[in-house]
């Protein structure tokens, strides 16, 4: 949507969604807006397609399909059949996630389903202190890590070629593989600090206060 104030106009761009069988019932979609770039995603039970989209000309400048018996992307892969992978995402609330990291495009499809209550928002360490309300960023993180999800994960230079290559561990990954080794953590919270991101927690075991920057 452009708005000109000064002439009180109002101009609002439509961009189609990727095609996929109108016959069935069961379509997700999602999309994502980087730059001047619309990444968008569509699901079914039987297939998937991204695409991205200038969007000042219209033009795709991107696809990438996945049907039941095999598509485009052949690499690794975690579920041992694509018909695996395209059932769980279609169940789930698609979604996709895309950022920039030594000049490659990491670009993550997926879908996600809660699989626990909302984080409280307030915690209560030992001798009873109470600490504040989670920023947006911390609820973020604890949305994530209170979600069953799966993801495909891709890597592509500027040309949107695929490269070849690990994904790096996104940050919130990070901190979940640091918590798997504490057994107990109360009042936890997650804050940004210059280029670093600090997660702070309050050890009972070992009756600390922490804060650890990842």
């Amino acid at each position: 949507m452009k708005i000109d104030l000064d002439k009180a106009e109002v101009v609002v761009d439509k961009f189609m969604k990727p095609i996929i069988d109108r016959t069935k019932t069961m379509k997700k979609t999602n999309s994502f807006l980087k730059d001047n770039s619309l990444y968008q995603l569509a699901v079914t039970v039987d297939e998937l397609k991204y695409q991205v989209i200038d969007v000042e000309t219209k033009e795709i400048l991107h696809q990438l399909q996945v049907g039941r018996r095999g598509g485009e992307f052949n690499k690794r892969r975690e579920l041992d059949k694509t018909s695996q992978f395209l059932r769980k995402i279609s169940n789930g609330n698609a979604g996709l996630a895309v950022y920039e990291k030594d000049d490659l495009t990491i670009v993550t499809l997926g879908s996600a389903i809660k699989i626990r209550g909302n984080y409280a928002g307030l915690g209560i360490m030992g001798g009873g202190f109470v600490a504040g309300a989670i920023t947006g960023l911390a609820n973020l993180y604890f949305s994530y890590t209170r979600t069953k999800s799966v993801r495909l994960s891709c890597l592509f230079n500027t040309n949107y070629q695929h490269v070849e290559g690990e994904v790096p561990v996104n940050v919130f990954d990070k901190i979940t593989t640091y918590t798997d080794d504490i057994q107990y953590i109360n009042a936890p919270h997650l804050f940004h600090h210059k280029d670093n991101y600090i997660y702070r927690h309050y050890d009972k075991e070992t009756h600390a206060y922490k804060l650890v920057k990842f």
